[in-house]
């Protein structure tokens, strides 16, 4: 298990798996209209798209999206043996954030 300020995530056999019920200090994780997540509280907003691609992480005070509008990212990736694999899917239940992992192409 991989601990990052306090968030624990758990990588099994292509799928990454992290409780998000009071483990990052957001008072709320809702589901969007791209079938993807929004976590956020009065500081920031993370929003993420159902295949896991990130669309933005906005500080609230400035309005400022730390995100480059012109590349992608996703949500997660791990390198393995040299191949990037990262999130092409996501769910939500249970405050339980599923991610699917496939190679990047």
């Amino acid at each position: 298990m991989m601990m990052r300020k306090g968030i624990p995530a758990i990588l099994l056999l292509g799928m990454m798996f992290i409780p998000l019920a009071h483990s990052c200090s957001a008072d709320s994780v809702i589901k969007n209209d791209k079938a993807g997540i929004v976590i956020g509280n009065n500081n920031f907003k993370y929003e993420i798209e159902g295949d896991g691609r990130n669309l933005c992480f906005m500080d609230k005070a400035t309005g400022l999206d730390y995100f480059y509008a012109d590349s992608v990212s996703h949500c997660a990736y791990v390198m393995q043996n040299g191949i990037k694999y990262h999130s092409t899917s996501l769910s939500f239940n249970n405050d339980l954030l599923k991610s699917n992992l496939a190679a990047q192409e």
